[in-house]
Formats: structure tokens, sequence, C-alpha cells
């Protein structure tokens, strides 16, 4: 309500094992779980009801309130990995959060163009579809002091996340701590 239905959401299905932890059942079975609640999400926000077991075990219907100003939510699939999640997207009519993490440009371009085909094949405008690609920024009027500024703090982040990547990442598993 405070921003008048000015809202997007953004899913992904998650990828790092150790993410799971509060619900490890789900890993295996993670794009499932995360189309489904999508639909959920989707369904809720448009007033509908769902029907869902209660904590006595018993069938319970429920809805949101109290009910956004936009009728439907716009969605975003965050895709940093196979074509397939940009596919996933495209059909769902869903736009793409990436980035250019493990992937080339001319991958990119690839994984974009299967995106708005799965999107015109599913019925809808592929020209509609939107695909952000989030980029670490620091703006400045010198060059050579903004790489000085974000040098140490940038180096800290990548640092403190490698070991998220390297699940996902044969070539930064195979590194030492110094590499």
């Amino acid at each position: 309500h405070l921003a008048r239905g000015r809202v997007d959401l953004a899913f992904a299905t998650g990828w790092n094992p150790n993410d799971f932890v509060l619900a490890s059942d789900r890993y295996e079975n993670r794009r499932n779980v995360l189309f489904a609640g999508i639909d959920t999400v989707r369904k809720l926000w448009r007033g509908e009801e769902i029907v869902r077991v209660n904590g006595q075990g018993r069938e319970t219907a429920v809805r949101v309130y109290p009910r956004p100003y936009q009728r439907d939510i716009a969605t975003w699939i965050t895709c940093s990995g196979g074509i397939e999640r940009f596919q996933d997207a495209g059909r769902l009519g869903a736009h793409v959060l990436t980035a250019p993490l493990f992937q080339t440009p001319d991958e990119l371009g690839a994984k974009i163009r299967a995106y708005r085909q799965a999107r015109a094949e599913a019925g809808h405008d592929p020209a509609t579809g939107q695909v952000t690609l989030m980029l670490h920024a620091y703006l400045g009027s010198d060059l050579e002091q903004v790489r000085e500024r974000v040098r140490g703090p940038f180096t800290r982040y990548l640092e403190s996340s490698v070991d998220l990547w390297r699940h996902g990442s044969r070539d930064l598993a195979e590194l030492s701590e110094k590499e």
C-alpha cells in the first residue's frame, strides 16, 4: 500500500545446498518448488483463495489482507546458470534478473534469445519481457581514484563470497585459498 502498487518480486531456485538447511527436503526439487511458489504468490496477490493444512491438520482457505493495489504482480526469475532458467522465465511470462557471472557476453546473448523464443512460444509478447543485468558499480570523476577507493572493499566482498560460489564452479573449487 505504501508503494501504491509499485512492486515487483524476484524469485530464484537457489543453488547452494547450504542455503537449504531450514528446508533440506526442497533442495533436490527446488525448481518445481520455485514455480509452485510463484503460482501461489500470484494467486494470493490477485486476491484468490488458496487451501492449506493448518496446525491442527485441517484444510483451511486463506487469502491476503489488505489487498494490493495492483491486480497482478510483476515477477522476475533470477537466472545465473544454464539456459533452462531463462526458458522457464520466458514460458512463465516473467522478467529476467541476471549477472555477468560465469557467462560470456555471447553466452548471455544466446540465453536472452532463448528467453524471448520461449516467451513467444508460450503466447507472451517476446518484446515486453525485460532482462536486467546486475553489475557492481561505483561512480566517480577520476578513474584511478575510483579504483583505489573500491579495490579494498570489493576484494573483501569477493573473498567473503567465494565459498558460496565454490559449490557451483569447478574452477573456483580448484583454487587454493591464496589464489
